[in-house]
């Protein structure tokens, strides 16, 4: 994976190389080398684990249009966790204050990381009374401002709230590396579900909005998912095909688009034993939530336990 220096930060590409992803950072003049912020990996050879996955040639541009301070990156997390840290993944702001991480995640995310104070108010405070929810929204960009600088939220003319933080997101990473057809990236910036669990006192409306972007981002993560494995299985890595399909079946048990790309995969490294526990394990995950096989499911099982041609 290659990011350039000082737009994803040292924190995500050290969070890259503890999952034993090669890091590369691409300086000014685009001179190469291995990150100096990424820590060994654990694995003898991380290098080794790439093989049958193209690697990337070129940097991303910044997806947030913002020039970051090296000096000082911040990036909030949102996939899997939610927080926002500095260069060496210290928490910034206290796990207590959900509601204010929440506002700033729903900013970030905004085209043009713009929205107006009415709209957050019905996000955030729609059971408060109007001069009291004002109020709260007043205080909450203070609290932001505090955090990340006065330029990080400027005034303007309408009154409306812009985000001009030189902030990086994961899940802008991740959109961004989707957008440039890097899906070994896009798979390694995605740590879990988005903005998972987050609940606070009145914010109905950004619980609603951050359900619909989580399903939305899952369903573009299983695609890339079962993009990446089937070219690993056709590349004759079909260990590693198998591997990225756990993710899924850990979040969802009876996902079939995994199951398949599994017994797939174990058809390909050729391990019997393997094989039939998955299918028995499939079948009775079936059997017990009461659901008959998709029809794709149906045809591969009947294709691996179809009798063979007498020669």
């Amino acid at each position: 994976m290659i990011y350039r220096e000082g737009i994803a930060g040292p924190y995500v590409m050290a969070r890259a190389a503890e999952r034993c992803v090669g890091v590369i950072v691409v300086g000014a003049h685009n001179t190469v080398a291995p990150s100096p912020h990424s820590p060994p990996c654990r694995a003898a050879n991380p290098w080794a684990l790439l093989r049958g996955v193209r690697v990337i040639t070129r940097s991303y541009p910044d997806p947030l249009g913002a020039v970051s301070n090296p000096a000082v990156p911040l990036h909030l997390l949102t996939l899997g966790q939610f927080a926002l840290v500095d260069s060496e993944g210290r928490a910034l702001v206290s796990t207590d204050s959900a509601k204010l991480l929440a506002l700033l995640t729903y900013l970030a995310a905004s085209p043009g990381r713009h929205a107006t104070r009415d709209h957050l108010i019905d996000l955030f405070w729609a059971d408060s009374p109007i001069d009291k929810a004002r109020n709260s929204l007043r205080q909450s960009l203070h609290k932001l401002r505090e955090l990340l600088g006065d330029e990080a939220l400027p005034g303007n003319a309408s009154g409306d709230v812009v985000l001009k933080a030189a902030l990086t997101t994961d899940r802008d990473i991740f959109l961004a590396a989707l957008d440039a057809g890097e899906l070994e990236t896009a798979l390694v910036s995605y740590n879990g579900p988005f903005a998972s669990g987050v609940v606070s006192a009145g914010s109905a409306g950004f619980e609603h909005w951050s359900e619909h972007e989580r399903e939305r981002l899952h369903d573009l993560f299983a695609a890339a998912t079962e993009t990446v494995a089937r070219r690993l299985i056709a590349a004759g890595n079909p260990r590693r095909a198998d591997a990225l399909a756990r993710p899924l079946l850990e979040s969802d048990p009876l996902n079939e688009k995994a199951w398949r790309l599994r017994l797939e995969a174990e058809v390909a490294t050729g391990t019997g034993v393997h094989l039939a526990a998955s299918v028995a394990e499939l079948q009775r995950r079936l059997h017990q939530a009461g659901r008959e096989p998709e029809p794709r499911t149906r045809d591969l099982l009947q294709t691996l336990f179809r009798p063979a041609e007498p020669g």
